[in-house]
């Protein structure tokens, strides 16, 4: 839910992660299969890609790189995926 997000940006200020922004939204979107959108449990790089870039759910838009790099790091960050076969499996369980 939304305040999990906000939460889950918080615990991003709170503990100094050691590592960018970029790999704390894709791990927050792996964990749990947060970014699995249409509930199939299969990941695959375009919803990773959604959710790390705030087009996924709603709740979750306070996990996107975009904002997390603002809020925390004080710069703008933007993912980027180049390719046009985004819709391709990464994970399942």
């Amino acid at each position: 839910d939304a305040q999990e997000s906000r939460g889950l940006g918080d615990v991003y200020k709170r503990q100094g992660i050691n590592h960018g922004v970029l790999t704390f939204s894709f791990l927050q979107a792996v964990e749990d299969f947060r970014a699995d959108t249409n509930r199939d449990n299969h990941l695959s790089i375009k919803e990773v890609y959604n959710f790390i870039t705030g087009g996924g759910f709603a709740e979750h838009r306070d996990l996107s790189v975009t904002r997390l790099a603002r809020i925390h790091r004080h710069r703008d960050q933007h993912a980027k995926l180049q390719g046009r076969d985004i819709d391709f499996l990464l994970m399942s369980r």
